[in-house]
């Protein structure tokens, strides 16, 4: 039996028809697995999450999480290299299972899909706002980069639709146009999250040991702080997530068989290794859980320097002091008025 030379035989073998443009090349195709992580936009929308949950020690919830999704990549990549078929999971479980796995695994994935989609265009009220006062477009100035006000969740909705409807209309000119957006925009990324590496490590002040202090995260857990650093790592486990885009993409690739199965394996590879970077290197990274709650970073600052001129540790926690507070809750209050409860 011959072997199939081209693209659309290898289709045939599974009973489609080759109707999709295959215009991706090895570069789209990694960028459409990582731009689905998109560090900075799951890092910075959940960064505060993950630092009120386990403290400066959650940081080790990121490779625990990295080796475990490399698993499923590793898992993924072989599905794509064995069926480079659209659909990635509906149909790689539709050819090593049955109708009923792949409908069920096909509405996992549709419904996680919409509501990820979804979480990071609210996301965009948090960014936007901030860069130009024109972005809150409902609400006034105390709503500028909340979502937990009524015009700043407003807002939010409002130019998350935005955003869907923008990407939606991109989608439908063709593929070939949404390569080039997302190509641009993971080039930009990638150059983006190195220069703000280097300029966190120009202004690194705290050593390396902060990834092993608690802030006391872990009382009051059943498992104590391994329980605090397992409500943590959903930060991890939400930003690592949607690499099994590159392999959704295996009729639009040019030679998926060895295009598609490095490309998943690349895009969580490249985030996986930026974060630590990113976050261990810079004053901001252990001292500000987002970049609105200053007031409770500044806590955290002025009582190590207190504690360092004085020749005392630095503490773990900052005592009497509950400075897990919502998004945007500490922007413009005293320290130590923050008691809004646990």
């Amino acid at each position: 039996m011959a072997t199939p030379s081209t693209d659309a035989d290898e289709l045939a073998k599974f009973g489609y028809k080759q109707e999709l443009d295959r215009s991706l090349g090895l570069f789209s195709s990694f960028a459409a697995g990582f731009s689905y992580i998109s560090i900075m936009t799951g890092a910075f929308e959940l960064f505060f999450f993950g630092f009120a949950s386990g403290g400066p020690g959650w940081i080790w919830t990121w490779p625990a999480v990295l080796a475990g999704q490399m698993l499923v990549a590793l898992c993924f990549a072989e599905m794509a290299g064995q069926f480079p078929l659209a659909g990635s999971v509906y149909q790689w479980s539709k050819q090593i299972a049955g109708s009923f796995t792949s409908w069920f695994g096909g509405w996992i994935l549709t419904v996680g899909s919409i509501v990820t989609l979804a979480a990071v265009a609210v996301a965009y009220q948090v960014v936007l706002p901030l860069i130009s006062a024109r972005f809150q477009i409902i609400g006034g100035p105390s709503d500028v980069g909340l979502v937990n006000t009524p015009g700043g969740a407003k807002n939010a909705l409002l130019l998350a639709a935005g955003l869907v409807v923008f990407t939606t209309v991109i989608n439908m000119v063709g593929v070939k146009t949404m390569a080039r957006i997302n190509n641009f925009g993971v080039a930009a990324e990638l150059v983006g999250v190195s220069v703000l590496i280097i300029l966190l490590a120009v202004h690194v002040t705290r050593g390396p040991g902060i990834v092993f202090h608690t802030f006391g995260t872990g009382a009051g857990h059943t498992f104590g702080y391994f329980g605090a650093l397992l409500v943590a790592a959903l930060t991890s486990a939400y930003v690592l997530y949607g690499f099994d885009t590159a392999g959704s993409l295996a009729e639009e690739t040019h030679d998926p068989r060895r295009h598609a199965p490095p490309a998943i394996i690349r895009a969580l590879a490249a985030a996986g290794r930026r974060l630590p970077r990113h976050r261990a290197r810079g004053d901001g990274g252990a001292e500000h859980p987002r970049p609105g709650d200053r007031a409770v970073g500044a806590a955290l600052h002025r009582e190590g320097d207190v504690r360092r001129h004085a020749g005392q540790p630095f503490p773990d926690r900052l005592d009497h002091r509950d400075y897990r507070v919502q998004p945007g809750r500490a922007r413009g209050r005293d320290p130590d008025d923050l008691h809004d409860g646990p």
